[in-house]
């Protein structure tokens, strides 16, 4: 008996620890960055613009940007928690094969971009691209689709909340870092310790633009029903679309080309499905 007391007093030490040090809940738990590119536009077809853009702070952080035909809609992609750009030029590609151009960036601490990244930092971050489309590319908010997958499901979330846009996608997304520790740590209280990091639950609540939640059907690293709890909780318009089949980081090539004529089906519709509600 006085083993497990031991035991769950040093768990409990360590919870508050965590709980103390935001820093080192993030790097131990969520941020996995890589810095060097494995891939290139080139090697995917893609004819894009290197961009290197700054943060309100000064950090300076890098993106590619596929351009499509003018006034056609561009995706503002968030990508997930591990790796960085590089790895998400075969996204890219179907975006750009169903004629929607792309802006696809590295949070700071991610590929070239500079810095280090926490929770505060990244949606700083996403909200810099948001605002190099506008000023310095000259798009207008009914133009961008604001798309994130997984942990960038959130930040999309947060970006869209703060900013106007034609539409939102989420891609095996979550509510909370707090469902995602119950589900992965049951038997510790991490939902009510961290359920506040990375909360898209409050963030979209509020949010009247046109959504759309997509989900692998087999998802083993953020399981559906958290996907269709925000769904559930999230304000209409809103749509919610079950991959049958695929995982976690394989909806494109499950879903291949129809999946993305699906999508941009979508984000053309928006502005009816907006009105409509």
């Amino acid at each position: 008996m006085l083993n497990v007391l031991i035991v769950f007093l040093a768990v409990m030490a360590f919870l508050t620890l965590l709980t103390m040090h935001e820093g080192l809940v993030e790097r131990m738990f969520i941020f996995f960055p890589t810095s060097r590119l494995d891939y290139l536009p080139s090697q995917y077809g893609l004819n894009c613009q290197e961009i290197f853009f700054t943060t309100p702070t000064g950090l300076r952080l890098h993106a590619w940007y596929a351009e499509a035909a003018p006034k056609a809609p561009v995706i503002l992609y968030c990508h997930g928690n591990g790796g960085n750009i590089s790895h998400r030029l075969g996204i890219m590609a179907a975006f750009r094969k169903v004629g929607l151009g792309v802006f696809l960036f590295d949070y700071r601490g991610y590929g070239l971009s500079q810095g280090v990244p926490s929770e505060n930092g990244v949606y700083e971050d996403a909200r810099a691209a948001y605002r190099y489309l506008v000023t310095e590319l000259g798009l207008s908010p009914q133009q961008i689709a604001i798309a994130g997958h997984s942990l960038g499901g959130v930040i999309a979330v947060d970006l869209a909340s703060r900013e106007p846009c034609r539409a939102l996608i989420l891609e095996s997304t979550f509510t909370n870092v707090g469902d995602m520790g119950r589900y992965y740590f049951a038997w510790l209280p991490t939902r009510w310790l961290w359920r506040d990091k990375f909360n898209a639950v409050r963030r979209i609540q509020p949010l009247k633009v046109p959504k759309l939640l997509v989900h692998g059907e087999c998802d083993r690293i953020v399981p559906c029903y958290l996907g269709k709890k925000l769904f559930d909780l999230a304000p209409e318009p809103k749509i919610f679309y079950q991959l049958a089949g695929a995982g976690h980081n394989n909806l494109d090539v499950v879903g291949g080309d129809a999946y993305f004529l699906f999508l941009k089906r979508f984000i053309e519709t928006a502005p009816e499905k907006r009105v409509a509600k």
